[in-house]
């Protein structure tokens, strides 16, 4: 039997709520576990959730504003530090290439994934 589900993290946008985070969604889809969009406070709403950090396979991030990718971080520091075993692939548009370059260089030196 597959897994498919939808785990919705947060769908405030720019603005957090007392009742609603920024935006973050995980679809579970068979062994996948697709991360979309991770704002800020994503790491503690995977928690809430009850998602570990292990069951990320793969980021999406759609642009690069504040809202749809600050929790990229602090989600993979997670991965760092709970030594998450397989490889995260991120998918991200080519305008981003530079950013997303700076922020692999601060992880771990020596490694070409997260």
């Amino acid at each position: 039997m597959s897994l498919r589900e939808l785990v919705v993290l947060g769908t405030s946008s720019q603005t957090p709520t007392r009742d609603r985070a920024h935006n973050g969604y995980l679809l579970r889809w068979d062994g996948e576990g697709i991360l979309f969009d991770p704002g800020e406070g994503t790491q503690r709403q995977l928690t809430l959730a009850g998602v570990p950090a292990a069951a990320v396979t793969r980021i999406c991030l759609s642009h690069f504003h504040g809202d749809h990718c600050l929790g990229v971080p602090g989600v993979v520091q997670r991965l760092s530090l709970d030594r998450v075993p397989h490889p995260v692939h991120v998918h991200y548009p080519a305008s981003g290439a530079a950013y997303f370059a700076r922020l692999r260089a601060r992880r771990l030196a020596g490694t070409d994934r997260i």
